[in-house]
């Protein structure tokens, strides 16, 4: 587990994930975030 990825979603801001707030969301970057995210717990958890 000693890799590390930084990623930064420079057109989306603060809450980009909450789609409750729509002039905070960004689609595009929350899609990617939410697959990375269950793509580490695949490798990391399962």
């Amino acid at each position: 587990m000693g890799e590390t990825a930084v990623v930064r979603y420079p057109e989306a801001g603060h809450r980009f994930r909450c789609d409750q707030r729509p002039d905070a969301y960004h689609e595009a970057s929350a899609r990617d975030a939410w697959q990375r995210t269950l793509d580490w717990f695949e490798r990391f958890i399962a």
